[in-house]
């Protein structure tokens, strides 16, 4: 009997995304705290970032000055990488960074801005 793997979702055109470094997160007290260059400060509770680390869902990103909810943490599909959504931008971090800075084998993890391409007219992207 032979076996046969579907993916569920088809794999993304790397060619199609850049990413810029666009600031760092590291621990704060009982939060993991981002700080986006330009944007400001964020926290996700620790709790959260389990959450989505483990897979069992998403958490919410709050404003680390007002505590307001102004975004979600996701994990990606394929369990690599950890999405910000924070009011329309998308950031991403590398899922094993957060888990490294949560144990505390690294201090800081890097934060990606994620830019999709603009479209030509014919078709070909530009970044």
């Amino acid at each position: 009997m032979k076996f046969v793997v579907i993916s569920e979702k088809p794999a993304p055109d790397l060619r199609n995304r850049s990413f810029e470094k666009s600031g760092r997160m590291f621990l704060a007290k009982e939060n993991l705290r981002v700080v986006i260059d330009g944007s400001g400060m964020f926290d996700i509770s620790l709790n959260g970032v389990h959450v989505v680390i483990f897979g069992l869902g998403d958490s919410p990103v709050y404003v680390s000055e007002t505590m307001n909810q102004c975004g979600t943490a996701t994990l990606s599909v394929s369990r690599r990488g950890f999405y910000l959504t924070i009011g329309n931008m998308i950031y991403v971090t590398p899922a094993d960074r957060v888990r490294k800075v949560l144990s505390g084998e690294h201090r800081k993890a890097p934060v990606f801005l994620v830019r999709e391409p603009r479209q030509l007219s014919g078709g070909d992207a530009i970044n």
